[in-house]
C-alpha cells in the first residue's frame, strides 16, 4: 500500500502538500501555504526508511535537501505553527534519528529558526507565522495572547528533542 500510494503521488503530484487521489493532481494550500509545501514527502521519510524503500528514501532526502529551504522561506501567506512543528519538525527529527542523516538535523534546525519567532513573544506561543517575513498572529477564535495547549505541548516536544539532538 506504502509503495502504491508513494507512487501516485510521485507521479501526480510531486513537491506539493499532498495528493487529491480523485483528480490526480497535488494540492497546495491549507495549513501549509500555498505552493509546493513539501509535506507528504516529510511525513513520508521514517516510513520510507522503516519499510527500507531505500531508493525511495534517498530520492526524498535529496530533493528535500535541494528545495525545502527556499521553497519554505518564501512561503508568503501564514502557516500554522502547530502543523509546520509536528510535520516538518517533528518529520525532521524522526527521520535523522533512523537514519543520522545530518542534512535532516540541518532541515530541522532551519525550520525551527524561523518558527521561533512564533514563541519569542514574551508570552505564549502565537499559532500562526508567514515564514517569508515572520509576522506572528493568532488564529481569530484564539482571544488575545492565549494559545491552545496542543500547540505549547508539541512546541516543547519537538524543540526540546531538536535542541538535545544538536548539543
Amino acid at each position: 500500500m506504502m509503495i502504491h500510494a508513494w507512487s501516485g503521488y510521485k507521479k501526480y503530484a510531486w513537491g506539493y502538500g499532498a495528493l487529491n487521489p480523485v483528480k490526480n493532481i497535488g494540492i497546495s494550500g491549507g495549513p501549509f501555504g500555498d505552493g509546493k509545501s513539501m509535506a507528504t514527502i516529510v511525513d513520508s521519510l521514517d516510513t520510507l526508511f522503516i519499510m527500507d524503500l531505500k531508493q525511495e528514501y534517498n530520492l526524498a532526502v535529496e530533493y528535500l535537501n535541494s528545495n525545502f529551504e527556499k521553497n519554505f522561506k518564501s512561503i508568503d501567506p501564514h502557516v500554522s505553527v502547530f502543523e509546520i512543528t509536528i510535520r516538518y519538525i517533528g518529520g525532521f527529527l524522526s527521520a535523522y534519528q533512523l537514519s543520522n542523516d545530518k542534512r535532516l538535523l540541518n532541515l530541522a534546525k532551519f525550520t525551527a529558526d524561523i518558527m521561533v519567532k512564533s514563541i519569542d513573544t514574551g508570552c505564549l506561543p502565537w499559532t500562526l507565522i508567514v515564514p517569508k517575513t515572520l509576522l506572528i498572529s493568532n488564529y481569530n477564535w484564539i482571544p488575545g495572547m492565549c494559545t491552545t495547549l496542543a500547540d505549547a505541548g508539541t512546541l516543547h516536544l519537538e524543540f526540546k528533542t531538536l535542541s538535545k539532538e544538536l548539543l
